[in-house]
């Protein structure tokens, strides 16, 4: 088969652009991970001896990661930090 050359650049753009988007699309769930994974442990340390029970941390984190919503659902609210409040207008800023 003979392809116009302009035929096949368009198919190597399609596939580099395809390899970049599912590139960008793991890199993006690393950090999602790492914030469930940190708000399990937030969790684990936020429980008493009697809500642990004889479960062991490493346990209680697979399940908690298992358990975790998938994608950016989990916010860094979501994992137990605290946010810090909106800035808010200084009285008279701005205005004439």
């Amino acid at each position: 088969m003979d392809h116009a050359p302009g035929f096949v650049m368009y198919r190597l753009s399609a596939i580099a652009l395809l390899a970049i988007v599912a590139a960008g699309a793991a890199a993006s769930a690393a950090p999602d991970r790492h914030t469930a994974r940190k708000a399990c442990s937030n969790r684990w340390s936020s429980m008493s001896g009697s809500e642990r029970g004889d479960t062991r941390r490493q346990d209680f984190i697979a399940k908690c990661l298992k358990n975790a919503p998938a994608g950016p659902a989990m916010t860094p609210d979501a994992a137990g930090s605290k946010a810090k409040p909106a800035p808010t207008p200084q009285s008279g800023a701005g205005q004439p």
